[in-house]
C-alpha cells in the first residue's frame, strides 16, 4: 500500500548518525547532478562548487565530533552529542 503524503512535512530531528549518512548520500547525490546541472546552465559553477564545499565541510565537522564522541566521552561537545542522541532515541509509548 502507498503511504499518501501528508499535507504539510515538518522537520523533524534524527539521529547524529542518521544525519551523517543523510549528508553523504546528498553529497553524493550533488557529485553525481551538479556537472550535468551546470552544462544544462541550472546552475553555475560557482555556486555548485560552493554547496558541495559546504556539504563537505558539514559532513567533516559531524564526522569528526561523532569520532570525537566515540574516543573521548564526557567532554563538553561530546555529551552534548550524545545527550542529543539520547534524546533522539525513539520512545515507547503507552497505548
Amino acid at each position: 500500500m502507498i503511504e499518501k503524503p501528508t499535507k504539510e512535512m515538518q522537520p523533524r530531528l534524527v539521529s547524529p548518525q542518521a544525519a551523517l549518512d543523510e549528508l553523504q548520500r546528498e553529497q553524493n547525490v550533488r557529485l553525481r547532478c551538479f556537472p550535468r546541472w551546470v552544462a544544462e546552465g541550472r546552475v553555475s559553477a560557482t555556486d555548485a562548487q560552493d554547496r558541495v564545499d559546504r556539504m563537505h565541510t558539514a559532513i567533516t565537522m559531524l564526522g569528526a565530533a561523532l569520532e570525537q564522541q566515540a574516543a573521548a566521552p564526557g567532554d563538553r561537545l561530546t555529551t552534548a552529542i550524545t545527550e542529543l542522541g539520547a534524546a533522539l532515541e525513539p520512545q515507547e509509548t503507552k497505548p
